[in-house]
């Protein structure tokens, strides 16, 4: 007896090939969907070499403006000098030091615990140049409290707190309360009330003292900056004499702004090259690169104009042919490129110019900031490209999500019909075949 439920029909093949033609369109939108993920994609590379060219620039004026005019001290180890100004003016300086600054230090008497309650009930009052601080005293108050209430009192900003241990004669233990302030100068002397503990003088509030140039100078930091606009100069010494010369650095001047131009060059460079590259492949094509392109060579044309590029050595670089990631053939135009000999000879001239140039008031880099934070800021038009863009695949995603659903059911019905007819063909084969037997038998008898 034959029972098989299937004819042999290929009905998996079937619904298969059938399906083939039935995704025609979910190839589309997957096609239209992945289009817009390559230009999301390539919008925020663009973003990105931006941003990452906005804060090379940052960068770059950072070195620029730091100082090429060095201070030298003939010995350090008495007093040393740092040029912070390129406006420092040039020349060597005598200097006589004639008193280092000292911070005022008090010392109590001493005590034989530093953990065993004083016995001392009144209020403790330290007068600084800044604030008066007040604590109340309790008579179970130890050496290292009384400490820690003073270091929390005011944070040790203006007087701070600890104890001297040494060791007498007889071996015992001598702890000593010592009170430090946390400047120097004559003004920041400390003045103690406290009847109970006595306090004496550890070390003499003092004031610098030395002759700049023969004339007297007197301040309560061992730090001086007001002396010459541009110079800092930093007592080590108590006593001692020294000179101070000040001279101009132009070889490093050159190097650092020729490094900076060269930096300068390559991240504008990569921008033009990126976008060249993008608008050579139909897919990734798109009006706000050319409007980014333009927006920046806008800046360097108007430097061009001025002249101020080519005095520096920046010149046009000769047109790139590239090849995109499809195998196709592209120019890159509006690259540029140093004249090292041409820069050279501008630095030995008037390396002040070029600095400004660059970074004065409406020189290259803060003209390219401007322009670069405006393409950078939350509400510009590559924001709002990629926000379109978003929306696309969100709809496109949608769209995906609704054709497979479709064609999941497409799929079931396809199935179902075609396994129904597999069946079908299968049960009047079955017939014919059992008629076929039949008939065989009859003839037989």
């Amino acid at each position: 007896m034959i029972n098989s439920m299937s004819s042999g029909l290929d009905v998996q093949g079937l619904v298969d090939k059938l399906m083939v033609a039935e995704s025609n369109k979910l190839v589309k939108l997957q096609a239209a969907e992945q289009k817009i993920v390559n230009q999301t994609q390539q919008v925020q590379r663009i973003q990105t070499l931006l941003h990452a060219f906005a804060t090379s620039i940052n960068d770059q004026t950072t070195l620029l403006n730091q100082s090429y005019i060095k201070a030298l001290s003939s010995d350090e180890k008495i007093i040393s000098a740092t040029a912070t100004s390129n406006n420092l003016p040039l020349g060597a300086h005598s200097i006589e030091v004639l008193q280092k600054a000292q911070a005022h230090q008090v010392v109590s008497i001493p005590y034989s615990s530093k953990s065993s309650a004083l016995g001392i009930n009144e209020t403790l009052s330290i007068h600084t140049n800044s604030q008066n601080i007040s604590l109340d005293i309790a008579a179970t108050d130890t050496l290292e409290m009384i400490r820690d209430k003073i270091n929390i009192a005011n944070n040790q900003e203006d007087v701070s707190a600890f104890i001297l241990t040494t060791t007498n004669v007889d071996n015992s233990e001598a702890n000593r309360l010592v009170l430090s302030s946390t400047r120097t100068g004559q003004s920041e002397s400390l003045t103690i009330d406290l009847t109970a503990l006595t306090f004496t003088d550890l070390q003499a509030a003092k004031d610098a003292q030395l002759k700049f140039d023969g004339f007297l100078v007197t301040r309560s930091s061992n730090t001086i900056n007001d002396l010459l606009q541009g110079l800092t100069l930093n007592i080590n010494s108590d006593i001692g004499n020294a000179s101070i010369n000040i001279d101009k650095e132009p070889k490093e001047q050159q190097d650092v702004t020729q490094h900076s131009l060269e930096i300068f060059i390559s991240k504008y460079n990569e921008i033009i090259e990126a976008i060249d590259k993008a608008q050579s492949n139909f897919n990734l094509r798109d009006t706000a690169y050319s409007t980014v392109k333009n927006m920046l060579k806008k800046v360097v044309d108007d430097f061009f104009s001025n002249g101020a590029l080519g005095t520096m050595g920046i010149k046009s670089a000769k047109a790139q042919e590239n090849y995109n990631d499809q195998g196709g053939k592209y120019t890159s135009y509006g690259r540029l490129e140093l004249d090292i000999s041409v820069f050279n000879t501008a630095m030995s001239k008037n390396p002040v110019a070029i600095n400004q140039w660059l970074q004065g008031a409406n020189g290259l880099f803060p003209t390219l900031t401007t322009t670069l934070n405006s393409l950078e800021t939350s509400d510009n038009f590559i924001d709002e490209r990629k926000q379109r863009l978003s929306i696309q695949e969100n709809s496109l995603e949608n769209q995906i999500a609704a054709e497979k659903s479709k064609l999941t059911d497409v799929e079931k019905a396809l199935r179902r019909q075609y396994s129904a007819l597999d069946s079908f063909i299968q049960r009047y084969a079955n017939l014919s075949a059992m008629l076929d037997s039949q008939f065989s038998n009859n003839k037989q008898k």
